[in-house]
């Protein structure tokens, strides 16, 4: 029996540590929760953090506070910050990651790659806008961006940025981005159309 149990109990300790994929900087056990506490990570705001699960199986992963921190099969993101708990439940059983999210108090701005500072063009040219965000001296290109005239007699743009200069003057667009659940303030880009 001394031997059922020790064969058990390793067993037991090997499957703990291969579902908590070897990250185990923190880790403990709630038996009577059926819980294990498998490590700490802190990450930035914005940021993302894959949690390898090697466990048998598919676990359901849920956040404790998700305007903290939102995980979607293990992809943990920064929302906000704070403090929670990422939950791997797997056949009864809640592999605990315990998440900070830091922020830095910077926040996204969209940027654009031109050549001047503003756009010249003749009637009838078209020109593509490169939005970008900007944060925490980085360039993001994995954001949602809208794109308006406000001019539409001047110039027009299409959802993919591309602006047609129309007739001569001098034209506005308007362009907005939602990044990682973030809507940016817009940023207005001056279009000169100069005659043909």
């Amino acid at each position: 029996m001394k031997k059922l149990i020790t064969i058990f109990l390793t067993m037991f300790s090997l499957f703990v540590f291969v579902a908590c994929s070897g990250e185990k900087e923190n880790p403990g056990t709630d038996s009577s929760k059926n819980e294990i506490v498998c490590m700490s990570k802190e990450i930035a705001r914005f940021d993302f953090y894959q949690i390898v699960f090697d466990g048998e199986g598919v676990p359901v992963w849920t956040s404790e506070n998700e305007s903290v921190a939102t995980v979607k099969d293990g992809l943990v993101f920064g929302v906000g910050k704070g403090k929670t708990k990422v939950v791997a439940e797997i056949n009864g059983v809640k592999y605990l990651y315990e998440i900070s999210v830091s922020d830095s108090g910077k926040v996204p701005t969209i940027e654009l790659e031109l050549v001047h500072s503003n756009v010249v063009l003749t009637v009838g040219a078209e020109y593509t806008l490169t939005p970008y965000i900007a944060y925490d001296t980085n360039g993001y290109l994995d954001a949602t961006f809208t794109f308006e005239s406000l001019d539409v007699a001047v110039v027009s743009v299409g959802v993919d940025g591309k602006v047609k200069a129309l007739k001569e003057g001098v034209g506005t667009v308007s362009v907005k981005a939602k990044w990682r659940g973030v809507e940016t303030d817009e940023i207005l880009v001056e279009i000169v159309v100069n005659a043909a």
